[in-house]
């Protein structure tokens, strides 16, 4: 299946997405909001440009994010030099469905439960 990144459209994170959506096109975080409203398991939006289309970006929003780990801001900007989001229940971390890193680094990374994805 092949992901249209037109601007409205949004994508449950899923296996069907994480096999086919084009995750090396987005690279640089332009904003993160980390809102902790159940105080238990915070909600992260990153927003990520797009490399191939830069009108075009991305809103990653994990919900029930259990690991959020930035890179010291002094050595690089946030950014994924490559950008991996993997299916990570055969680890059987509690309450952890998915994990999303930057192969290269290994940060940023998040573990969380569920989210979507937003073209804007």
């Amino acid at each position: 299946m092949s992901f249209q990144l037109k601007p409205g459209t949004t994508f449950l994170i899923n296996d069907e997405l994480i096999e086919n959506f084009p995750w090396y096109d987005f690279s640089d975080v332009s904003d993160i909001a980390i809102d902790w409203h159940d105080r238990r398991s915070p909600t992260v939006k990153l927003t990520v440009s797009c490399t191939s289309q830069p009108e075009r970006s991305a809103v990653i929003r994990l919900k029930k994010v259990t690991e959020c780990k930035l890179p010291e801001m002094g050595l690089r900007l946030l950014q994924f030099s490559h950008l991996i989001l993997e299916n990570v229940r055969s680890q059987q971390w509690e309450n952890v469905w998915y994990r999303i890193y930057d192969l290269d680094f290994q940060e940023p990374s998040f573990r969380f439960r569920s989210g979507h994805i937003e073209i804007q």
